[in-house]
């Protein structure tokens, strides 16, 4: 009875080793105009494993969207990594890039951020550069690739889930005030090689000894 309980314990661990981190930050801020200082912000992850994949999501009001730049950078404790968010997307001017990223709503969870905000993650339909929509409007909540050249998988895939995320945004050019009203990161993490060997290991043993009795 304890063999096949430990051997379903293990096949579910196998099975559902993956597992979502969902962090949210409201502090907001003002990103001030026309000044490469910016405004940063971060996050502390605490998930046990390896990086599997990553999401952000922005929700900012005002301002120029063509005027931002924005990086998103993590420390794993022993060295930094850093990937473009923001390019100033559609070139600078309210006509082209529209104003703020989302609805700039207020947010209390993860939940309610995505609800109001832009997503960018790796292999979404279109780039937040292409996302302009007209003069005066808001990139609307959708999901989009990030502003890089480098995708989130190919900088953060296999690092370990415990570290600090860096979100730095500045606004390029004069004229404009955009306002960061909140962000967040999904990371999914799994299990670090050597845990999967140690599990996938004990269950072939215990197949084994369960064949043999």
């Amino acid at each position: 009875m304890k063999k096949s309980m430990l051997l379903v314990g293990l096949a579910l661990a196998l099975s559902g080793g993956a597992k979502a981190g969902e962090y949210t930050n409201n502090a907001g801020g003002i990103v001030a105009d026309n000044s490469p200082l910016g405004l940063t912000q971060t996050i502390t992850g605490t998930d046990a494993g390896v990086i599997s994949s990553v999401s952000v999501v922005l929700n900012l009001s005002g301002g120029y969207n063509g005027d931002l730049q924005a990086y998103l950078a993590y420390n794993d404790g022993s060295a930094s990594y850093a990937v473009m968010l923001l390019d100033r997307i559609g070139g600078g001017s309210l006509a082209a890039s529209g104003s703020g990223f989302g609805t700039g709503a207020t947010t209390t969870d993860y939940a309610s951020l995505s609800a109001a905000g832009v997503t960018l993650v790796d292999g979404a339909g279109s780039s937040i550069h292409d996302a302009a929509p007209g003069a005066g409007l808001a990139v609307g909540v959708g999901t989009y690739t990030p502003d890089s050249t480098m995708s989130f998988n190919s900088v953060f895939t296999g690092l370990g889930g415990s570290g600090t995320w860096t979100l730095y945004i500045a606004d390029l050019a004069g004229g404009g005030q955009s306002t960061l009203v909140s962000w967040g990161l999904a990371v999914v993490t799994v299990p670090e090689p050597q845990t999967w060997a140690l599990l996938g290991g004990g269950l072939v043993l215990l197949l084994g000894l369960r064949r043999r009795r």
